[in-house]
């Protein structure tokens, strides 16, 4: 209270005394008693009321303190918020009014009240986890994107990682990438270095390695040494070939890729993949892996430019990579297309071969290994193993995916490698 109060106090407690010392002057008068001891006698009792009164008032605050501060203790996030709305910030200055509108509050309400805060708090954590996983998740990918082999082998040294813990050491993962770049340059390096070596080491003797590896194939006119994976039955055929011989002209097909034809290119692709592992596997069972690296492929022109490229300009490219044979095709050029003898533009009553131009100076020199889709009477192979040595290459000899076949079947030399799933 202020200094108003306090001096309102005062007088009203100054009327009281003189009031009970006037009571007490009549009554000892009355009963012919001093005052003065009916007075002290007066007081004593007042302050034994009084005393016992605030006994039982402080009795009452204590039970509402304690309520109070068990509803602070047990529901802290209700009170927090029940605080700030009645325009509280200190539960301990708070007033006597307020500490009763807390404790008369029912008890169910500050229950659901605390729930409910809970469950808001613990989804908005939850949110901000997600939200933090999301992003850290996010960063991650960007990192993995930029340095994937420096993620990778710190996940290999800290196998117990979490994503929060490999997007805080991104330095660390940046390190691990050039580090592990240093180390593959050093590696090849060293591969290119051992490679050149061994083919210094071969290449003297490579040219009569190979021809003396080609000797266990089949011989054109007796001096070409060429070999094939499969038959090939034309169609022409005056008998139904088996299912199997049926799948593997429909290979051939398919690797021939004429526009005509309109093969789609996921089924020329699976004609590839099914060609080259077989023509990889033949080889390196000839040559031997480390011989291969001596062979140029060249790959029979085909009769337009459109087809060449369609037939041979994946493949070429995909055999030479897996085997390490140089690609010829890249400098063979039709430079002109041939026409069948049943082209509507052929008035020659014959067919019209393609001019086919070289890059002489690539190819002098060069031991090669000619490559046709398939091969019937073989005049087209030994043209190119001629026009081959004109330029100063050495013919090693031939190879081709079927060889053309009139005669009924009698053993299948081909296992075909995807054989459960279809072609087309």
């Amino acid at each position: 209270m202020g200094k108003d109060g306090s001096s309102c106090g005062c007088t009203i407690g100054l009327i009281i005394a003189v009031l009970v010392l006037r009571i007490c002057w009549s009554i000892g008068k009355e009963w012919d008693i001093n005052p003065v001891i009916i007075f002290i006698s007066a007081f004593v009792v007042l302050v034994i009321l009084l005393y016992l009164v605030g006994m039982v008032i402080e009795h009452f605050d204590s039970k509402r303190n304690q309520k109070y501060n068990e509803i602070q203790t047990k529901y802290p996030k209700a009170f927090a918020k029940y605080l700030a709305e009645n325009g509280q910030s200190d539960p301990t200055k708070a007033p006597i009014t307020f500490r009763n509108s807390v404790v008369k509050r029912q008890e169910i309400i500050w229950e659901n009240e605390e729930l409910a805060l809970v469950k808001e708090e613990e989804s908005r954590k939850r949110k901000e986890e997600e939200d933090k996983q999301t992003r850290l998740n996010n960063e991650l990918k960007l990192i993995e994107c930029q340095f994937p082999n420096g993620t990778r082998l710190l996940k290999e040294r800290f196998p117990l990682y979490n994503v929060e813990y490999l997007v805080r050491n991104k330095a660390l993962i940046s390190n691990l990438e050039d580090e592990y770049k240093v180390e593959q340059e050093r590696k090849r390096e060293e591969e290119e270095k051992k490679k050149k070596e061994n083919r210094i080491r071969l290449a003297p003797g490579a040219p009569k390695v190979l021809l003396s590896k080609v000797q266990s194939w089949e011989r054109l006119y007796g001096s070409f040494h060429y070999t094939w994976l499969f038959y090939y039955y034309p169609t022409t055929c005056d008998f139904e070939p088996p299912y199997q011989d049926r799948e593997n002209r429909r290979t051939v097909w398919n690797f021939k890729n004429d526009p005509e034809r309109n093969i789609i290119p996921a089924i020329h692709e699976r004609a590839i993949d099914l060609v080259i592992p077989q023509i990889k596997q033949k080889l390196n069972d000839t040559f031997g892996v480390e011989y291969l690296q001596f062979l140029t492929l060249v790959c029979l022109p085909a009769s337009t430019k459109v087809k060449n490229i369609a037939r041979y300009d994946e493949f070429s490219v995909r055999l030479c990579e897996e085997t390490g044979m140089a690609n010829g095709y890249i400098h063979t050029y039709v430079v002109k297309d041939g026409m069948s003898k049943k082209h509507p533009e052929n008035h020659t009553g014959h067919s019209i071969q393609p001019v086919i131009e070289f890059d002489k100076s690539f190819f002098k020199g060069k031991l090669v290994l000619l490559f046709d889709d398939v091969v019937t009477k073989g005049e087209t192979m030994l043209k190119y193993k001629s026009d081959m040595e004109k330029m100063g290459a050495t013919v090693i000899g031939g190879i081709c995916i079927g060889k053309t076949k009139h005669e009924r079947p009698i053993q299948q030399r081909f296992v075909n490698l995807d054989e459960d799933i279809p072609l087309f």
